[in-house]
């Protein structure tokens, strides 16, 4: 039953993810994202946006989405790797924002670290957390970057038990990630 409770949370939170932020406009932006994708061969593709991800080990399932770009799942360890993205060269956000505002449905959260990660040879900010949802403990790691024109989000959310077990695909999958073409 706690697996099936965790599982539950980390689906849920993939979908908050795609319309979680607190500034209205980003909303608008997230929400927008029911486009034609392509995932193939670890590129993606939307509209102006093609980025490279890096290879996940075995036990990683691709999701369907209706929004937002990428979501895998690992049903041993109950846990979830996403990527959204979201271009509008009009706004500017810090990351502290970003990544603090993607934390809706998360109960009792705490900040446990923050850090500096390279992310597309730039710098990212990388929030973990400790939290619990339906009185279950989770664990997650929302990686924030942005360029000039574009916000990239990435999350890893698992089982507080299980988070350092995919934590280094998850790691391996952010800092592989690599734009391919230059946005609008």
């Amino acid at each position: 039953m706690k697996n099936h409770k965790i599982t539950i949370f980390v689906c849920f939170f993939s979908l908050l993810l795609i319309g979680s932020c607190s500034t209205v406009d980003f909303i608008k932006a997230y929400s927008s994202l029911n486009t034609d994708r392509k995932f193939k061969d670890q590129i993606f593709n939307k509209r102006d946006i093609t980025y490279k991800v890096g290879d996940l080990n075995q036990g990683w399932e691709l999701l369907d989405l209706e929004y937002g770009d990428l979501a895998f799942y690992n049903k041993s360890w109950t846990s979830t790797i996403n990527i959204n993205s979201t271009c509008d060269s009009t706004k500017s956000y810090k990351l502290t924002m970003l990544s603090d505002s993607l934390l809706n449905g998360l109960q009792n959260k705490k900040l446990i670290e923050r850090s500096i990660v390279t992310v597309n040879k730039e710098d990212g900010l990388e929030s973990k957390y400790l939290g619990e949802f339906e009185k279950n403990k989770v664990k997650m790691s929302i990686v924030v970057y942005k360029n000039e024109y574009c916000i990239y989000d990435f999350s890893y959310v698992s089982d507080e038990v299980y988070f350092e077990k995919g934590y280094a695909d998850y790691k391996k999958f952010v800092s592989d990630f690599e734009l391919i073409e230059n946005e609008k």
